[in-house]
């Protein structure tokens, strides 16, 4: 798969979304027009598997997963928040990123088959490309404390704020979004 599939995806989104203005934030004053813009323009590709084994979480609750995995690691794990291509598409994910800057999904972190587990859902292999934003572990904590949802990104209860404004103008914590290469 070319490197540049997430990419290309959520360029595409994008620029759909920029042609009809009823669907773009932008016309509303907002800095990004829409979650794939925040993502394509401030977050890191990620292609790297770790090499440690973590324990998996629920299925499904990726957002929740990656929360708990960061947060039970005591710094080692840092939360990410973006897209990751699924078997078919990219669809929102959260994961961690271990020291070494490499990723660690503690949700899709299955062998790929479809061997049924208890809940009768399966828990799919990792993706082959992830591209997001790390967030600090404290403004994820604070979101979640002032929302009903998991998502950093998609916080339609408080009209979206990190779309707001551009990343580099916001103070998420004293630890921002450090790590990201581009």
């Amino acid at each position: 798969m070319d490197e540049d599939t997430i990419k290309h995806y959520l360029k595409i989104h994008v620029d759909l979304r920029e042609k009809h203005a009823s669907m773009n934030m932008r016309e509303a004053g907002y800095a990004y027009s829409c979650q794939e813009d925040f993502v394509l323009r401030e977050g890191t590709l990620y292609t790297e598997m770790s090499d440690r084994v973590y324990k998996p979480g629920i299925p499904r609750y990726c957002f929740h997963n990656a929360y708990v995995a960061a947060s039970r690691s005591r710094g080692k794990l840092r939360y990410c928040e973006g897209y990751a291509l699924s078997s078919f598409m990219p669809v929102p994910h959260g994961w961690c990123i271990d020291p070494d800057g490499r990723v660690v999904d503690v949700t899709w972190c299955g062998d790929g088959s479809t061997e049924r587990i208890d809940d009768g859902f399966y828990t799919p292999a990792p993706a082959s490309e992830y591209l997001g934003i790390v967030f600090p572990i404290e403004y994820v904590r604070k979101i979640r404390k002032a929302t009903t949802g998991a998502c950093v990104i998609d916080n339609w209860e408080q009209n979206w704020p990190l779309l707001r404004t551009p990343l580099e103008d916001q103070c998420l914590t004293n630890a921002t979004t450090s790590g990201r290469s581009r």
